[in-house]
């Protein structure tokens, strides 16, 4: 169970990277001229690892917004911070 939840942190984690790249980049800009963009993106997969692996849902989904939308790697769907939110209070 404990590899579960690490393979799981993991999946999340470079989830969050890929999503906080893609949202940090401008068109033309090289991915590795954004050290801010990279910096931020680095302090949210934290928090939310540290939320994950302390069972806290609030850190763990504290970055999402109100309409965001959620699929975890099983396919299941969550749409907004609340639901997403519901959906980890299980972990």
């Amino acid at each position: 169970m404990r590899n579960v939840q690490k393979l799981l942190a993991s999946l999340i984690a470079i989830a969050a990277i890929n999503f906080g790249i893609g949202c940090s980049l401008k068109p033309g800009m090289p991915s590795t001229g954004n050290l801010q963009g990279e910096s931020a993106t680095k302090m949210v997969v934290s928090e939310m690892t540290q939320g994950f692996n302390s069972h806290d849902a609030e850190a763990a989904t504290r970055m999402y917004t109100d309409d965001a939308d959620f699929v975890s790697v099983r396919g299941e769907a969550a749409k907004g911070r609340g639901a997403i939110k519901k959906g980890w209070l299980p972990f």
